[in-house]
């Protein structure tokens, strides 16, 4: 972002020193500043293609990390021994979504709903479930991503 712009201001000071016939100062000041302003333009497109050139043409892998776990909560049957995993999926209106209860850090329970184009489900072998926020290495997404991990057989 910084080479965008010095590359953008260099050009707008090459432009204004090129514009003017160096004859008369003050006839020349409108050439001059359209010579910048053309020049700065023209840096500036310079710069966005050199800058997508390189971010194309360089090896890019992609690595995603988890961030934001949270425990999701078991509800207890009738004899108070056993819990299962709540996790619904449904719809209200058109849109489907995941439900669930979250463990929050002072020990309560939230009701939690979530869209259900985010929202990925694993099963692994493990004694808890949770969720967690998924995102790219490089930098996190703007819409993150949400992992669900279940004991084996729940699906």
């Amino acid at each position: 972002m910084v080479l965008l712009i010095l590359i953008s201001l260099g050009s707008a000071l090459v432009g204004y020193i090129l514009a003017g016939d160096g004859k008369d100062f003050l006839t020349d000041i409108p050439f001059r500043v359209l010579g910048a302003l053309l020049g700065a333009a023209m840096g500036f497109i310079a710069s966005v293609i050199l800058a997508l050139s390189f971010g194309y043409l360089l090896p890019y892998e992609e690595t995603f990390v988890e961030y934001d776990k949270a425990e999701i909560l078991a509800i207890r049957n009738i004899s108070g021994l056993e819990g299962s995993f709540t996790f619904l999926s449904g719809s209200v209106g058109s849109d489907p979504s995941y439900v669930f209860f979250q463990r929050l850090p002072d020990g309560g329970a939230q009701l939690r709903k979530l869209p259900a184009d985010v929202v990925v489900v694993f099963e692994e072998s493990r004694e808890d479930a949770y969720i967690a926020k998924v995102g790219r290495k490089r930098n996190l997404t703007s819409r993150p991503i949400f992992k669900v991990l279940f004991l084996p057989g729940f699906l």
